[in-house]
């Protein structure tokens, strides 16, 4: 077998070099090259599976009608993707497409698939993102790991998800990024919300007066329409020592909402608060979305660290001010 290096003219025969060389070529090899020499070659097959050939990210994505996996290593990306329209396996740059036969499901090609090139590489990370899918409780990625980096599902044509369902990604799957916007019918979660990084929209079925959030929180997105009393308990709950890791709170819509405007002194209902005493470059730097017209600052009672809460019409978003943010501005 001969690989020729990108912009070089001299071929050289790969399978015969040394151990250390090969893993080292195979290391530095684009994630396209990789896939279809492997294709092509039984042997180049069994060299990857005998060496594994590392990789950063591995993302299932579905829904009703169409699946993928895409590999992510360095700045190449690879794509295996199940299509009903082709009669054939197709081979194109970046991405293989596999037929789906009439008896069989994207879903089953994919895994099938996957089953096969995963003995060739070592996986660093896993993540999930879902559209109009049902049946999360069988996607065949928890066959494989039930820790990702992020897991998404999004409801874009309204479609319900079941309470089983969410119950099971809730409270079995772990990740480190949760973006959830999704309907769930005569159902209200009571429980645990565990992330770092969280992001709800119109998350109709969270019971907002029992709700808790996990203590390594940094980041929380409520996008939609919520009572101010939600959004007073969360200050509240960071106010009195919770949520230790907190770093940014949205609550809200930056959008208008017809007949829906946020009433500031039910947010800030038992909450003291000051007139902010950082700069507008300094809040300028720190905000995400810019500067609301009415900022206030807030300070907690456990250990006296301060928070920035911006008041927009439709929105309300609380920056607090960890040490190392107070170091960058010269406090």
């Amino acid at each position: 077998m001969v690989f020729e290096p990108i912009g070089l003219m001299d071929t050289f025969t790969l399978l015969r070099l040394p151990y250390v060389a090969l893993l080292i070529v195979l290391e530095q090899m684009d994630l396209d090259r990789i896939f279809h020499l492997s294709f092509h070659s039984k042997k180049f097959k069994k060299l990857c599976e005998s060496l594994k050939f590392s990789v950063d990210d591995v993302t299932l994505t579905g829904s009703w009608n169409d699946f993928a996996i895409e590999f992510s290593k360095f700045d190449s990306k690879f794509h295996f993707v199940a299509n009903s329209t082709n009669r054939e396996l197709v081979k194109e740059p970046m991405r293989i497409i596999f037929p789906v036969g009439e008896n069989e499901s994207y879903a089953d090609i994919l895994h099938r698939e996957f089953e096969k090139c995963k003995r060739m590489m070592k996986i660093r990370k896993y993540g999930a993102l879902f559209g109009r899918i049902t049946d999360l409780k069988n996607v065949f990625l928890w066959k494989y790991t039930k820790d990702l980096g992020t897991l998404a599902v999004f409801n874009y044509d309204r479609t319900p998800v079941t309470r089983d369902d969410l119950l099971f990604l809730l409270n079995n799957i772990k990740c480190s990024y949760l973006i959830l916007q999704l309907s769930v019918p005569d159902f209200k979660y009571e429980g645990l919300i565990k992330s770092r990084r969280i992001i709800l929209t119109n998350a109709n079925w969270i019971d907002t007066e029992k709700i808790s959030i996990d203590t390594n929180t940094e980041d929380m997105v409520f996008s939609g329409s919520y009572n101010e009393s939600f959004i007073n308990r969360l200050l509240k709950e960071w106010i009195s020592g919770m949520n230790e890791k907190l770093r940014a709170l949205t609550c809200g819509s930056p959008f208008p909402i017809p007949d829906r405007n946020l009433n500031p002194d039910l947010v800030l209902t038992g909450i003291p608060t000051t007139q902010s005493t950082f700069t507008e470059e300094e809040l300028r730097n720190r905000f995400a979305f810019g500067i609301v017209p009415d900022v206030l600052e807030i300070k907690r009672e456990t250990d006296g660290r301060l928070a920035t809460v911006g008041l927009g019409t439709n929105e309300i978003s609380l920056y607090v001010w960890h040490e190392e943010d107070l170091k960058k501005i010269g406090r």
